[in-house]
């Protein structure tokens, strides 16, 4: 049975408000959190240490490029980063730098070996045909650093002219970095995908805030994504309260879209879409294979239970452990560069809610949260 703990003020994780303009929010998120100023700090150093084997010309270069083109197509995502920095007290190009790295890693892999970390997620959604409440799930494992796990935040956001939302979040980064809920209902998650389709676009952090502040339904998300730049390198998954439910893999000149109003989607870390498929940058045989077996045993669960799909259910599945694989990831428990489910979130569109576990969700309670 789903461990649920009522009222939020149970949940470990801090749930901090912000509102205003994106850099008064992006400022707040700072001031009302620099106690972890030293912990940022040294996010930002490990970053720095990773990325001395790139050529720094290259790597400036890139910095600067994706500037120009955030503040040509989103000012905003540029004016909350100023906002997290200036809070922080830390440069704003640092903070960039990092929030950017995956990005770098797949531009500059032909150049290196080197990976900046073995991030992983997974999510899925589901729209039951015959439901009458409760029709539409929206699960996300997410698979970090372990050093990010006392580095989660949640965000209650009140953007001026925009919907109010929540959003599962890490200290020092920009809103939305992981995953998110806005008032109507409208829910978004990611995952990574290592591509060679990667390009001077908009981070998936960027679209996914853009998405939750300005839309509702799966069709609008559809519209935005096919006509903004977009940076490439990871899928987006959405769902509404209306059962509408849809799947991005995202590149930088392509984008492999599939969208429906009943049955399920799925993303991992590798692309399923066949314009897509030759775009996965394969690290190792290890890591696909992982991959390509998360992609299926939630697919043949999602299939098996179909409209019994419950918050039970999911929380199960987001818990599953096999000889071999997992979906709930532990890692090596010693080393914090280590990567390992760090949180897991069932969406629920219309209770405009969320419920929420810090860890693993084979062994922590589930807390619920919502407007």
């Amino acid at each position: 049975m789903l461990q649920v703990i009522i009222p939020e003020c149970g949940v470990k994780t801090l749930i901090i408000e912000l509102s205003g303009s994106h850099y008064e929010m992006g400022q707040q998120h700072g001031l009302k959190l620099l106690r972890y100023r030293p912990a940022l700090l040294g996010l930002i150093a490990d970053y720095q240490e990773r990325a001395r084997e790139y050529p720094n010309e290259a790597m400036r270069a890139m910095v600067d490029e994706i500037s120009h083109v955030l503040q040509a197509h989103s000012p905003q995502t540029l004016d909350m980063i100023h906002g997290i920095a200036d809070g922080f007290e830390v440069s704003r190009r640092d903070i960039l730098s990092m929030m950017i790295g995956s990005y770098i890693e797949d531009r500059l892999a032909p150049l290196s070996g080197l990976l900046f970390q073995e991030d992983g997620c997974m999510s899925w959604a589901i729209s039951k045909e015959e439901a009458g409440q409760d029709k539409v799930l929206l699960a996300k494992n997410r698979d970090y650093l372990v050093s990010h796990r006392q580095m989660q935040v949640i965000f209650r956001c009140k953007p001026k002219g925009g919907h109010q939302y929540l959003s599962i979040n890490s200290i020092g980064a920009c809103n939305v970095f992981s995953s998110g809920i806005n008032a109507d209902g409208l829910v978004i998650a990611d995952t990574r995908v290592p591509s060679t389709d990667v390009g001077p676009g908009l981070p998936r952090f960027s679209l996914m805030m853009h998405i939750l502040e300005n839309f509702k339904y799966v069709n609008e998300v559809v519209n935005y994504l096919r006509a903004i730049p977009r940076m490439g390198g990871g899928t987006l998954i959405f769902a509404d309260a209306k059962g509408g439910i849809g799947r991005a893999e995202i590149g930088y000149e392509d984008i492999g879209i599939l969208q429906e109003k009943a049955g399920f989607l799925v993303c991992t870390n590798h692309f399923e879409e066949p314009s897509m498929q030759k775009k996965y940058r394969k690290r190792n045989e290890t890591e696909e294979k992982d991959s390509k077996w998360r992609f299926e045993k939630v697919s043949e669960s999602l299939l098996t239970n179909g409209e019994n799909m419950d918050s039970d259910l999911a929380a199960k599945l987001m818990a599953y452990h096999d000889e071999r694989f997992a979906i709930c990831r532990h890692g090596d428990s010693k080393p914090l560069d280590e990567t390992a489910t760090i949180s897991s979130t069932i969406f629920f569109p219309e209770r405009r809610g969320f419920y929420f576990c810090e860890g693993f969700p084979c062994s922590d309670p589930f807390h619920w949260i919502s407007f």
